[in-house]
């Protein structure tokens, strides 16, 4: 191969020697030439040269900037056969920036668009599975991945597959209107050569598109896992799309109806797929026996290549990983306010399958909501027999100072009010003390590591000047176990005391049960302070001496 005359032409563009037009024409062309011949190489060059564009575009009175803007798009389309994100830039190219899929998303979707490229261009994966929150980009990430599919080659046939009928005329329509729309998108300058005519190589009923000619399997086929015409004529030689096969968390948690999808999965639309197609999975991931965690399994000892990329709402910060520019995205507020709205409903399960990408055997969560037990405020008639609570100390800093408040009445507690706050101890000090005035309880126990000595005295002494005096006392946090296993330990207890229902609880209480019912052995952080304080409580009651009454009856021989 003859040496690129690339660099030789670009310090001519730079010195800005001859005419400037011609010579980032010359420049264009020869990454057009090069990325053809060796794309890596064309590659690196068509990245200096966007850089050299851009600097040039930022110059404001600079009355090349049409030019330049056009020579920038051109280069984008140049890359576009090696680089799905010049395509989507490109096909936006016309659109007001605000008003673009791509570009506002692009740096958090960066990740899922090196993947589709490592499917689709690089031949490095045979499958892909993509996991994500919905309304986050996905569904319109893989439009516009298939709309280059069918631009790059026409010939083979590809298939998109989803779970109803609705979802099949979504995507179908989307399609049809990349190509359609010349306004919009710029699909038809990218592929000037593909014939396409949308009154002779499309039905919409039908469910298919052609582009360049009609075949007898499409360009495009859309059929929904229930379509009894997903069959024969249904051919896949380039990429077989799988889209929320299971619909949702009742589907997960019904295990004859996971086993009707997964066979239909198995005997109707992966037969459809020929030797050497990419197959690309997307979906909610509600269950590990769901279509995408049956075949993941399936292909943990086989030579077929795959990456699985699940990204959930909130990162391990607890901040939102969509917040996307131009506010087309969900911030950190939103998310947590959603979230909320989750644990009200005493349904925390479908918030981690549905957003966190947490399939509900994997969450291993130990209190979902169907397992507590609730009441409504009231307590039993009559005096308890012990009113007693336990204090984790915390002193600000992300954790929570939990302190629980339990009356037994023989075996049986319930928990009326709690303090769950991540204020520092000038705040809880006197909340605490409160609660304990409050309730008259007669014995309250503080963890004593980090300080928990000192914050025990500062409550005695505001006690004191309430003249009331209650059995207190410390101890040390049991370090020879680990916390998760002592929570796990007394799960079964803990899942006996009768909590709050939802409309009686106030700020704290709330704090509480999300802590209690988003807790799972697979989590490497979370809080747990509150679970902590439940098992303190526990412990305490445990120890409770009960007193053995002897009566003295008439002997009977």
């Amino acid at each position: 191969m003859a040496k690129s005359p690339f660099n030789e032409v670009f310090e001519i563009a730079k010195a800005q020697n001859g005419s400037v037009k011609q010579t980032i024409k010359d420049l264009v062309q020869i990454v057009r030439n090069d990325i053809k011949a060796l794309p890596q190489k064309g590659l690196y060059f068509s990245k200096k040269l966007k850089e050299y564009l851009e600097t040039k575009l930022q110059e404001t009175d600079n009355e090349l900037l049409p030019f330049y803007n056009d020579m920038y798009f051109q280069t984008l389309v140049a890359e576009s056969r090696w680089s799905l994100d010049s395509y989507f830039q490109a096909l936006e190219w016309n659109r007001p920036l605000h008003e673009q899929f791509y570009l506002p998303r692009r740096k958090q979707l960066m990740v899922i668009v090196k993947a589709l490229e490592d499917l689709l261009i690089w031949d490095k994966i045979n499958e892909l599975f993509l996991s994500q929150p919905p309304r986050t980009g996905k569904s319109t990430l893989v439009l516009f991945t298939l709309s280059w599919c069918i631009g790059m080659d026409s010939e083979k046939s590809n298939l998109y597959c989803s779970a109803g009928e609705a979802l099949v005329n979504t995507f179908y329509n989307g399609l049809a209107e990349i190509l359609n729309d010349d306004t919009t998108y710029l699909w038809n300058t990218i592929f000037a050569d593909a014939k396409w005519d949308k009154n002779t190589m499309a039905n919409s009923k039908e469910g298919y598109l052609d582009v360049g000619r009609k075949k007898r399997y499409h360009s495009l086929t859309c059929r929904s896992i229930d379509s009894k015409s997903l069959n024969g004529a249904c051919d896949c030689n380039g990429v077989l799309i799988a889209d929320d096969l299971c619909s949702d968390i009742e589907v997960a948690l019904n295990k004859d109806r996971l086993a009707g999808l997964n066979m239909k999965v198995r005997n109707n639309m992966l037969t459809r797929a020929k030797m050497g197609a990419k197959i690309l999975w997307i979906g909610t991931r509600w269950s590990l026996l769901d279509p995408i965690g049956v075949r993941i399994e399936s292909l943990e000892n086989t030579h077929r290549k795959y990456r699985v990329i699940a990204i959930p709402a909130l990162n391990e910060q607890g901040e939102s990983n969509f917040n996307y520019s131009y506010g087309v995205g969900f911030d950190t507020e939103y998310y947590l306010d959603l979230k909320q709205t989750f644990i009200d409903r005493d349904d925390i399960a479908s918030w981690e399958a549905g957003f966190m990408q947490n399939p509900v055997e994997r969450s291993g969560l130990l209190f979902p909501s169907e397992s507590l037990r609730f009441y409504n405020g009231i307590l039993p008639s009559g005096a308890p027999d012990r009113i007693i609570s336990f204090v984790d100390v915390a002193w600000g800093g992300g954790d929570y100072t939990a302190m629980p408040v339990l009356y037994q009445y023989g075996k049986i507690f319930y928990c009326p009010e709690v303090i769950c706050d991540p204020s520092d101890k000038k705040i809880t000090q006197p909340r605490v003390a409160n609660m304990i005035l409050k309730h008259r309880l007669d014995a309250v126990r503080f963890e004593k590591n980090n300080g928990g000595g000192e914050y025990a005295e500062d409550v005695n002494r505001i006690l004191a000047v309430n003249d009331y005096r209650c059995n207190m006392t410390t101890t040390n946090a049991d370090n020879t176990t680990q916390k998760e296993y002592r929570i796990f330990d007394k799960a079964p207890e803990i899942r006996e005391i009768f909590f709050l229902e939802t409309a009686k609880r106030n700020k704290d209480y709330r704090i509480a049960m999300e802590q209690l019912m988003t807790f799972s052995m697979n989590k490497k952080k979370q809080h747990e302070d509150f679970c902590d304080a439940l098992v303190g409580c526990l412990d305490m009651a445990r120890e409770v001496k009960r007193e053995i009454v002897f009566e003295v009856v008439e002997r009977f021989f």
